[in-house]
């Protein structure tokens, strides 16, 4: 038997989606499960079509190098979780940033750098899932030479705000040139601090 160590994974997109919507849909379970009070209503599900929603470029304010965002999700009241899927080409990242309430990150496809400050730059792949906390700086995109594709979950900081992320340093602070070079060189998986 082989091995499958260090062999990336592929995750099909409607077994991901629906993975992740039956993990956002346990706390209403567990509430109602509880015996708390249900009113009776009308229940109206919402599919979202592939491809129904456009592509936006990602802000050249907060991203070097060419992403795209996809919406996924958007929050229902009284839900307050919506989600997007970031795809970063060769050589792009985002901007230090910060989120209030922590950010996941689920890796679906490519090859990816995330860092926190401070900390070793680590190298993600499909089936990755990186859970920054509160108020830790960090950024995240592509290796130079690969593409990277994440879902990004958030729950919005409050029903009329777009965002909740803290836009640090600008996205042109370059991590690329020898510094790149010389990360993309080393083994898979080894740590660097920058």
């Amino acid at each position: 038997m082989k091995s499958a160590i260090g062999k990336s994974m592929f995750i099909p997109r409607r077994t991901f989606l629906k993975t992740v919507g039956a993990i956002l849909a346990l706390p209403a379970i567990l509430r109602a499960q509880t015996g708390a009070r249900v009113t009776q209503q009308k229940f109206n599900m919402v599919i979202k079509r592939i491809g129904s929603q456009p592509s936006v470029k990602a802000p050249a304010e907060y991203f070097t190098g060419t992403a795209r965002i996809d919406p996924l999700f958007d929050a229902h009241p009284p839900a307050r979780v919506s989600g997007g899927s970031v795809t970063f080409e060769p050589g792009a990242r985002n901007a230090w940033h910060t989120h209030p309430l922590g950010q996941i990150l689920i890796i679906t496809a490519g090859c990816g750098w995330v860092q926190h400050e401070g900390g070793p730059v680590e190298e993600v792949h499909p089936g990755d899932v990186i859970w920054i906390p509160p108020g830790e700086k960090h950024w995240h995109g592509a290796t130079p030479t690969t593409a990277m594709t994440h879902i990004a979950p958030f729950r919005n900081w409050s029903m009329g705000s777009p965002s909740s992320t803290g836009w640090k340093r600008s996205a042109t602070t370059n991590i690329a040139g020898e510094t790149a070079r010389r990360l993309q060189r080393l083994p898979y998986r080894q740590r660097v601090t920058l």
